[in-house]
């Protein structure tokens, strides 16, 4: 009872998590901190679930401080939910690894593990909300597949990225995380509270069009923390609608919407007269040749694969000529 109790407080705290980053209400406490001492204590967080499992966990941390700035509660999060999703992806008494390294100016902890591994098809789509290639193995242990998710967007917050790679089915996975470094003469952890890297952008007004509203509203989430004025459609009637209503500099537009796709909402704001300076970007799956030449023929300015990693559009939104005026 006591392990049910455990798992459901964690998923209700991972809705909760998504609610606020959606909402633009997550508060950060951002300091600087030791990333070796953040994986101890996911490391801790998680052990007593891998000795349930009979897993074997190895730590590899360096013999020197990495220094980063960030939330010391949500980085770590960030490991809990990708060793968490390890523990429930790999067969007992598997092995499971996690190390932490630099690579120029940049901190890195590599989650790695011989369990069930993804689908090379699956990988692009991974850290999307609710997405569980494990679901029906893992039967009530599967989670809800926001933890992924969560991971994702909180280190994105923090001016890093995360990234999957696996061979195959039963290859076993390894996830990558990158955050930035901080430089530091002194061996001070605690500063005054500084910015990430990630709010340097301009502010722009920005229009997200997808059908898939989890994603458009967590895209949304992650661009107003970066100061950005975002306004958000579901379908393509309605988008066009709001870039008139808007007037955004510039709009992401997912092709692949059902009754009025993308390559049409872009064809139809073209024809508008005084939206020249609109700066339009495909949001697609695919990244063949014809899908590229179909969004440029349609009006479309540049063409990104999904799922985008935020400093793709970054930037795109460092390009515009005019910052909006605050």
């Amino acid at each position: 009872m006591n392990g049910q109790l455990q798992q459901m407080i964690r998923l209700v705290d991972d809705l909760l998590d998504v609610s606020r980053i959606t909402q633009g209400k997550l508060e950060l406490r951002i300091r600087r901190l030791d990333l070796a001492v953040l994986v101890t204590d996911a490391v801790e967080a998680i052990r007593p679930v891998v000795q349930e499992a009979g897993h074997q966990l190895k730590v590899s941390l360096p013999s020197t401080k990495v220094i980063i700035n960030g939330d010391g509660a949500r980085l770590t999060q960030i490991f809990t939910n990708v060793l968490h999703n390890a523990v429930r992806c790999t067969e007992k008494n598997g092995t499971i690894e996690i190390r932490v390294e630099t690579q120029g100016s940049e901190a890195l902890v590599a989650i790695c593990d011989n369990g069930m591994g993804i689908p090379k098809g699956m990988l692009s789509q991974i850290f999307e909300p609710f997405q569980q290639i494990h679901a029906a193995h893992n039967g009530n242990h599967a989670g809800l597949g926001i933890g992924l998710s969560l991971a994702k967007q909180i280190a994105q917050i923090h001016g890093g990225s995360i990234e999957a790679r696996s061979e195959g089915t039963g290859q076993g996975s390894e996830f990558l995380v990158t955050l930035p470094l901080v430089s530091s003469d002194d061996d001070s952890l605690d500063p005054p509270k500084v910015e990430s890297r990630s709010h340097n952008i301009p502010r722009r007004r920005i229009v997200i069009v997808d059908d898939a509203q989890e994603s458009a509203n967590t895209l949304a989430a992650i661009l107003r923390m970066r100061g950005q004025e975002v306004s958000v459609a579901f379908d393509g009637l309605s988008a066009i609608e709001c870039v008139l209503i808007h007037r955004p500099q510039v709009a992401f537009v997912d092709l692949g919407m059902p009754e009025m796709d993308g390559y049409e909402v872009a064809r139809r704001l073209r024809v508008q007269p005084d939206l020249n300076e609109l700066v339009l970007v495909a949001l697609t799956g695919f990244g063949d040749a014809d899908s590229q030449r179909r969004a440029l023929e349609a009006g479309f300015d540049h063409h990104v694969i999904k799922t985008a990693d935020i400093e793709d559009l970054e930037q795109i939104l460092m390009q515009l000529p005019d910052e909006l005026p605050n």
